[in-house]
């Protein structure tokens, strides 16, 4: 399968005659193309950096609110919430032999909580919350962590 990848960092020679909205997109795409999250439906960047590029996307979201690129941060940002929560397919964030998080995953995790622990931002209430729902639970993906992952982040 082949298909198009905009080198977004050869934009960032405009910065200074761009809008701080355009300026900001331009960021979150350049890091992006220069490192994708995924290939082949497996996660290539590290749990902190999945998160981070959520933090990131939420922000310029909640800043930028009527951008005309807010739509496509949108549209990225809830895909990788969504692989915050439950994987991609060929890494989903729970074995399928033992029912628990990945220890790589729970680390990282922990760690982007622990950072911003003060933080209000509504993806890190949730991470919070199921981090802390995952230690209850032995970190397994009990009947509970389920109906929490259904109730909070709903696969379709």
């Amino acid at each position: 399968m082949f298909y198009p990848v905009i080198n977004y960092e050869k934009y960032k020679v405009f910065g200074n005659d761009i809008t701080a909205d355009i300026r900001r997109y331009i960021d979150i795409m350049a890091t992006e193309s220069g490192q994708p999250a995924t290939k082949d439906a497996a996660l290539h960047i590290g749990y902190q950096q999945l998160a981070g590029r959520v933090l990131a996307q939420e922000s310029f979201i909640t800043q930028y609110p009527h951008s005309n690129r807010t739509q496509a941060v949108k549209s990225l940002h809830d895909l990788y919430f969504f692989y915050t929560f439950y994987g991609t397919n060929n890494t989903p964030l729970f074995d399928d032999d033992t029912n628990k998080i990945r220890p790589n995953a729970k680390k990282g995790y922990q760690l982007v909580v622990q950072r911003n622990r003060d933080s209000k931002s509504p993806y890190i209430q949730k991470l919070k919350a199921f981090m802390t729902l995952l230690d209850q639970n032995e970190d397994k993906r009990t009947t509970q962590v389920s109906a929490w992952l259904k109730k909070n982040v709903p696969a379709n």
